[in-house]
């Protein structure tokens, strides 16, 4: 085959690839969709158990199909990278192994806020989001 064939019938699996793949996710949109709203919908009942807290007790509901869940998850941030290090350096005994140079290591970061009422080190931000999982049983 000549060059052009072979790059002709590239450009047109790809296009079939392309197109199929749409029909795909089109056809698929409503489950995922139907996916998320039960998800959300277990996600308001564990928080409902939790007394609206998402990083209190963690409650479950549990039956015979499987188990609904919730894990909240942490992600530093480095607010002033340069502090941040510098701070990192200067309490490096106690918490080096906290020092990345993008974020903070997490466990190294929950031990220090575990002992520090919960509060940040200087110059670093945390978030928090709350996902629902289900596992089979």
């Amino acid at each position: 085959m000549s060059a052009a064939d072979l790059i002709k019938e590239h450009n047109d699996i790809s296009d079939y690839l392309t197109a199929e793949t749409k029909r795909l996710n089109d056809h698929l949109k409503p489950a995922r969709e139907r996916l998320a709203a039960i998800e959300a919908e277990l996600q308001t009942q564990l928080l409902a158990l939790n007394g609206g807290d998402p990083t209190g007790k963690k409650a479950s509901l549990k039956t015979d199909a499987g188990t609904a869940y919730l894990s909240t998850i942490m992600t530093p941030k480095t607010v002033d990278r340069e502090k941040y290090l510098d701070w990192c350096l200067d309490n490096y005994p106690q918490w080096g192994g906290m020092l990345q140079i993008a974020a903070p290591h997490k466990d190294t970061l929950r031990e220090y806020m575990d002992s520090n009422d919960g509060k940040t080190p200087p110059y670093v931000s945390v978030e928090y989001f709350t996902r629902c999982n289900i596992r089979r049983t």
